[in-house]
């Protein structure tokens, strides 16, 4: 996937994927968490039914959704 037509970095995304078995796995709320482009955040809970954490990144004022598959680290 490009970032960017012309000349932008190229983000390896599929890398960064959990495994079909892993990706059903769930974070507690309130649990801080590290992602690999938005920094570290907190859980604020899930939407299930579009298969995402809801988190609030600390350097962002709104709170994002992020599919179960990506990769997250605990921290």
């Amino acid at each position: 996937i490009r970032a960017r037509e012309g000349g932008g970095k190229a983000i390896e995304a599929s890398l960064r994927l959990l495994p079909e078995d892993e990706a059903s796995l769930s974070l507690p709320v309130g649990q801080r968490v590290r992602h690999f482009l938005f920094g570290e955040g907190t859980i604020l809970g899930e939407d299930r039914d579009k298969g995402a954490h809801i988190i609030q990144f600390d350097a962002m004022e709104t709170p994002r959704m992020i599919s179960f598959r990506v990769k997250l680290e605990r921290l």
